[in-house]
């Protein structure tokens, strides 16, 4: 999986983690982006008001949407 998203863009670092909350790691991490659907984006905001308790700055979001035509979904799968 890293090997594929860092074809497109080597310079950029991926974390690719294994979740055991509804958070994971981002909760309490050092992330800048989380990249969702348009049905999980409410995720932000739950994941970033656990961040304000740990007082980290926002994540921002990034949308991925359907591929092409054929109205597929993105999936983490």
């Amino acid at each position: 999986m890293k090997r594929f998203t860092t074809a497109f863009k080597p310079c950029v670092e991926v974390n690719i983690a294994h979740l055991d909350e509804p958070a994971g790691p981002t909760k309490d991490g050092d992330y800048d982006v989380l990249i969702v659907t348009e049905e999980t984006k409410s995720a932000v905001g739950f994941i970033n008001d656990l961040r304000i308790g740990h007082s980290l700055p926002l994540l921002h979001d990034y949308i991925v949407g359907m591929i092409g035509e054929t109205n597929m979904k993105l999936s983490s799968t």
